[in-house]
């Protein structure tokens, strides 16, 4: 019963960040990396909000599915017209990942959806507060 818990507050967490990120006017998404919270990702991006991921991307996914690419294959992307939808959340692996991602994207064009670490990546927040006036 904990795990559907845990699964409700991913939802929650990966829903509202997309959610954020569309109000600040963002639409074109890449997910990285493609494991279980990328998925729901997919999943939420298509069915909840009608959107269509740009691409998917997942090192070794690409090796069976081509419909996912590499992150090598990213590097001639146009880096400023997406934003990465980084879906890690294992803190075991979390660092190196983001290392890897970090190699092909700018920070400012990273969102983590699931905070924990991080040193300079912005989340949702950050980019609505980039496009807000606060007045009073």
């Amino acid at each position: 019963m904990g795990e559907n818990l845990d699964m409700t507050t991913a939802y929650q967490e990966i829903r509202r960040t997309i959610e954020q990120l569309l109000d600040a006017g963002k639409r074109e998404f890449i997910i990285y990396p493609y494991g279980e919270y990328g998925m729901i990702t997919k999943k939420i991006l298509n069915d909840s909000f009608g959107i269509a991921e740009a691409f998917i991307v997942d090192n070794k996914l690409s090796k069976y599915n081509s419909n996912i690419l590499s992150l090598d294959s990213c590097k001639n992307f146009n880096k400023e017209q997406y934003i990465v939808l980084f879906t890690c959340a294992n803190l075991e692996i979390k660092e190196e990942v983001r290392r890897e991602v970090e190699q092909y994207f700018s920070k400012n064009n990273i969102i983590e959806i699931f905070q924990g670490g991080g040193e300079g990546i912005p989340n949702a927040a950050n980019i609505v507060m980039d496009h807000c006036v606060i007045i009073g």
